[in-house]
């Protein structure tokens, strides 16, 4: 799988691009197999059709991992240091936990302005020159 960025730019992976490829094998009848093995990046990945349709990707243990650092983010009218973990597990992922942007008070994911904030973060200039994929993340609280 070759995957490309909408600015034409490669050599990064998706994993939900990943699991479209498994469906678009067994969507087509390119292989009626459960398990593929998917070479993307120089790396392959174990992935698995589910009986109940969902694609299941195997990845190896993250390249890089950074948690709890601050980045000066600029959201519309203010700036904000942002509380935020980083993964590259065969591309980079910035992961930000709603519950930590204070200005605004985020309560739900539906609040967040993913467009504006996600582009601000994803080119912030200490993840040049190849940015990050942003991750807007609630945590679940168990009953």
């Amino acid at each position: 799988m070759n995957y490309y960025n909408r600015d034409g730019t490669g050599n990064a992976l998706c994993g939900n691009g990943l699991r479209c490829t498994v469906k678009f094998i067994n969507d087509n009848m390119i292989s009626d197999k459960t398990e593929l093995t998917i070479e993307a990046v120089s790396e392959t990945y174990e992935c698995r059709k589910l009986p109940d349709g969902r694609i299941t990707v195997s990845f190896p243990p993250p390249e890089k991992v950074k948690t709890n650092f601050k980045l000066k983010v600029h959201f519309q009218e203010w700036w904000e240091l942002l509380n935020c973990s980083y993964v590259d597990c065969g591309s980079p992922h910035i992961v930000v936990f709603i519950d930590e942007i204070e200005k605004p008070k985020v309560n739900n994911l539906e609040e967040v302005n993913i467009m504006e904030w996600g582009r601000n973060i994803r080119m912030h200039k200490d993840l040049m020159p190849e940015g990050a994929n942003v991750n807007f993340v609630k945590e679940k609280v168990e009953r």
